[in-house]
């Protein structure tokens, strides 16, 4: 039951943190946007929607892929973290980001804030979810020999 807990907690605290810093470098390479027009969509009230589900939905399936993920990785949670992080955005945004760039007319200082943009919000998810999980318990369990001794870690 503390996994389903600890997914839960940690899924929207990586979505909240996931959405402030989409949010973040959304607003300061606005800019950059401005340079082609006619490749974006109007920026409206279903963006927003849009992007809210689409991090909360991100950040649950972090912490959900964490519950399996999360028990191979060794050290603090700051470590945990940190590793899942990186492998999360290894496998997630930047193979597809690599394929905007070379099959769409998406500028390279657009591609290259997305892939910043998204590190960090990976990073940070990563440490949100590893010390959730630390912290509720939602991680590995001491495993317990014959005779009631706890083993080791």
């Amino acid at each position: 039951m503390a996994g389903g807990i600890a997914v839960l907690v940690g899924g929207i605290l990586a979505w909240i943190a996931l959405l402030v810093v989409s949010l973040f470098f959304g607003a300061v390479t606005s800019g950059l946007y401005l340079q082609s027009p006619e490749l974006w969509k109007p920026m409206g009230d279903v963006w927003l929607i849009g992007i809210i589900l689409l991090n909360l939905m991100a950040g649950l399936v972090y912490a959900l892929v964490y519950t399996v993920m999360g028990k191979q990785l060794k050290g603090s949670p700051l470590a945990k973290g940190l590793l899942y992080g990186s492998l999360i955005w290894f496998i997630g945004p930047l193979p597809g980001l690599m394929m905007t760039h070379l099959t769409m007319a998406v500028s390279p200082e657009i591609i290259i804030s997305w892939l910043f943009s998204n590190l960090v919000g990976a990073l940070v998810a990563g440490v949100i979810i590893a010390y959730v999980f630390d912290f509720l318990g939602g991680g590995e369990k001491p495993e317990v020999k014959k005779g009631g001794r706890k083993r080791g870690r």
